[in-house]
């Protein structure tokens, strides 16, 4: 059912903002810990399920090796497969720039920015690469 939830409010969100801005991470909680001051207390706050099962698909070929290579120096999470979307392994923007610029480090290619923030999961950039190779 929190599942259920999670999806529901993310996709709602997703609606009204853009990929990057979507919460990587949302904790239900039936109320903030709270310090004596009112401040929220963090130390007690629960520890976050993340969103990456390391379930999906495995890389399916160089492209998408190096790629999911990438995501995972870049936001020092392991395994990162096919499928993994940047932002909800708990990647920002400025993740988002470096896998850009590691990408064009490593293949000598740019991929767009718009088409990153479109779909910023490791096969689809892997499907960029390929694309600009045969153009």
């Amino acid at each position: 059912m929190i599942d259920d939830l999670t999806d529901e409010l993310r996709r709602f969100v997703a609606d009204r903002l853009p990929s990057s801005m979507v919460p990587s991470l949302i904790v239900e909680l039936a109320e903030l810990p709270v310090t004596a001051s009112g401040k929220v207390d963090q130390a007690r706050l629960p520890a976050p399920r993340t969103a990456h099962a390391g379930s999906a698909a495995q890389a399916s070929d160089g492209e998408e090796e190096l790629i999911a290579a990438i995501f995972a120096d870049v936001l020092n999470v392991r395994p990162v497969c096919a499928d993994d979307n940047l932002f909800l392994l708990g990647g920002s923007s400025v993740h988002a720039i470096r896998v850009i610029a590691r990408i064009a480090d490593r293949f000598g290619m740019r991929i767009p920015a718009l088409r990153f923030f479109r779909d910023p999961t490791v096969r689809a950039l892997a499907a960029a690469v390929r694309e600009q190779r045969t153009s």
